[in-house]
């Protein structure tokens, strides 16, 4: 199915989440998550991660810790396209992330420079927003 699948932690104790049912499954023995998303699909996997899903060269994984438990909420320390760094840790403030929204929303001259730096790699800023 198409469609988008938000993973958000449970607010209230009478609705419980996608995520919640799935973890109360006696098999699953973490409750640890991972979406790999790809050009054509993606998947999901619950109770761990599955490494036939990474790049060969992406290297080990970077484990974030997340600052509060309302969202996934990380402190975010840069944000690389390629080999340009488009800002540091000073430039974020608090990072949500959200799995069940297809917007991605930027401090504007962070925005500018992603803009920049992705019309270089791509060559064309038909596709991209103001």
């Amino acid at each position: 199915a198409a469609g988008i699948m938000g993973v958000a932690f449970r607010r209230t104790r009478d609705h419980p989440t996608v995520i919640d049912a799935l973890f109360s499954d006696k098999n699953i023995k973490s409750h640890t998550f991972a979406i790999c998303l790809a050009d054509h699909g993606g998947v999901m996997t619950v109770g761990g991660y599955n490494t036939t899903q990474h790049k060969k060269d992406a290297g080990a994984i970077q484990w974030t810790p997340l600052i509060d438990h309302t969202y996934y909420t990380v402190s975010l320390q840069t944000l690389k396209l390629g080999n340009d760094l488009l800002g540091g840790a000073n430039s974020w403030g608090n990072t949500i992330i959200d799995s069940g929204t297809t917007y991605t929303y930027l401090p504007p001259d962070i925005w500018s420079k992603f803009k920049g730096a992705l019309t270089n790699k791509c060559g064309r800023t038909t596709a991209l927003p103001a």
